[in-house]
């Protein structure tokens, strides 16, 4: 599997930014799907919608749509995220 990993945004359906994060992702190309996980950049926690669809948008620009939920820990939130079809920039 390929894993890439880097700063972007999440993304609401309607475009409006739910946080900027921390992503890393691998892509399974053979079942064409894409998985991972993100963490906020501010900090700040448990994103205000606790699940649902939204856009991964990563450095450059490029965009991929994704199903997500939150894991609380003792450590902290962590956004698990998965993609169906191309991950962003392909």
């Amino acid at each position: 599997m390929e894993s890439h990993s880097g700063v972007g945004r999440l993304l609401a359906p309607d475009g409006t930014e739910l946080a900027a994060v921390r992503y890393t992702y691998e892509i399974d190309r053979r079942n064409r799907v894409w998985r991972g996980t993100a963490t906020r950049l501010d900090g700040e926690g448990a994103l205000a919608q606790p699940a649902g669809p939204a856009t991964l948008e990563i450095e450059g620009g490029a965009q991929a749509p994704v199903h997500y939920f939150q894991r609380h820990t003792p450590d902290g939130t962590t956004i698990v995220f998965t993609g169906r079809g191309a991950p962003p920039g392909e």
